[in-house]
């Protein structure tokens, strides 16, 4: 059987990923398939950007990365991390949030801050300053490192939580 359900302004399918949507409704052509609305006026849109002003690296150089975590809303983010993965031969040094000391939670070679809630429009920046080891093997051309940022809030998409930045080591 199918079961045809009219979305009101604002609202928005957060799933099946395999019902069929329409414009203004979801038709779900499963027996007992379960649909989950959410008010996409509540939603969030997390975005990740990071760079490190350089497309080369040397052995033994400091890196400093720029994070910016914006949220896009509608609503608010609440409980926002961002998590860094630092490469192999990078390792830490220290990091700010918004120009504040901040030291992230460190597990392995992951870093997570706590960003907490951010209101629509808001942004948060994160300095990450790493150092590269003086010796690399033979063979490592590239250094790439990778930020994720989550939300415990209902997002509209999380195609841009995460973004990376490469650069060439040179010897």
């Amino acid at each position: 059987y199918d079961v045809t359900e009219t979305l009101q302004p604002g609202w928005l399918v957060v799933s099946p990923a395999n019902g069929q949507f329409g414009n203004q409704s979801v038709t779900a052509t499963q027996p007992s398939l379960n649909l989950n609305f959410v008010n996409h006026q509540l939603a969030v849109n997390l975005t990740v950007t990071k760079d490190d002003g350089v497309t080369t690296a040397i052995p033994g150089q400091t890196l400093t990365y720029t994070m910016v975590v914006t949220n896009s809303g509608p609503g608010t983010a609440v409980q926002s991390t961002a998590t860094d993965t630092l490469p192999a031969h990078a390792n830490y040094v220290s990091s700010m949030v918004d120009g504040i000391n901040a030291s992230p939670v460190i597990v392995g070679n992951m870093l997570t801050w706590s960003l907490g809630s951010m209101t629509t429009g808001s942004a948060r920046t994160i300095t990450l300053v790493v150092q590269l080891d003086n010796t690399f093997p033979y063979g490592t051309t590239n250094v790439t490192n990778r930020v994720d940022v989550h939300t415990d809030s209902i997002e509209t998409s999380t195609a841009d939580n995460s973004a990376t930045d490469t650069d060439i080591v040179t010897t």
